[in-house]
């Protein structure tokens, strides 16, 4: 495995759907060609993402980001590969096989930092963000393992919110807690 994060092969299939790792030994070697591709996907995955957080009608980021399903999320990835062109994927290769011979492609309609940041500036309550936050965003460390001892702790923090968010009367919605 790549990343003590990733679950093993076996925890990785649902349905007719599998993943599957690469071995260690060719992560070097394969590193520096996905990065264009997987920044290039990233990019355009967050961009749908704010989207969908600007174009729905709740009063809070926090309510909009309930509202996404995984299926949502997988749709979203989905058309962000789709959106790579295959001329772009060839020439990528180049960079693991230079001997080969690709005809040269233009890189896919990049999102730009500029374009993001003004997505972000339009979700309630990021209307102040700056660059430096689009690079602490695209920067966050993914390959976090949370413990089973973490995760029990999120669920309870949860919990106690949902319950101990209303007042005694029963007026008030019940605080969310965002993990």
């Amino acid at each position: 495995m790549n990343a003590t994060c990733h679950p093993s092969d076996m925890q990785l299939v649902c349905g007719d759907i599998k993943a599957i790792f690469l071995p260690p030994n060719v992560t070097s070697l394969l590193q520096p060609m996905d990065q264009g591709i997987l920044n290039h996907v990233k990019l355009s995955y967050r961009k749908k993402l704010l989207r969908f957080l600007i174009e729905n009608d709740s009063d809070s980021i926090r309510e909009n980001l309930k509202k996404i399903t995984i299926k949502d999320v997988i749709y979203w990835l989905a058309e962000s590969w789709q959106n790579t062109n295959e001329s772009f994927l060839r020439k990528s290769w180049k960079k693991l096989r230079p001997e080969l011979e690709f005809e040269e492609a233009p890189d896919p309609t990049p999102v730009t930092q500029q374009e993001l940041l003004n997505l972000v500036q339009q979700v309630p309550g990021c209307e102040n963000a700056g660059e430096g936050y689009l690079e602490e965003w695209a920067t966050v460390d993914v390959t976090e393992e949370y413990s089973d001892h973490d995760i029990v702790g999120m669920v309870q923090e949860q919990r106690d919110g949902d319950v101990g968010g209303s007042d005694s009367e029963g007026d008030e919605a019940p605080t969310d807690v965002v993990t």
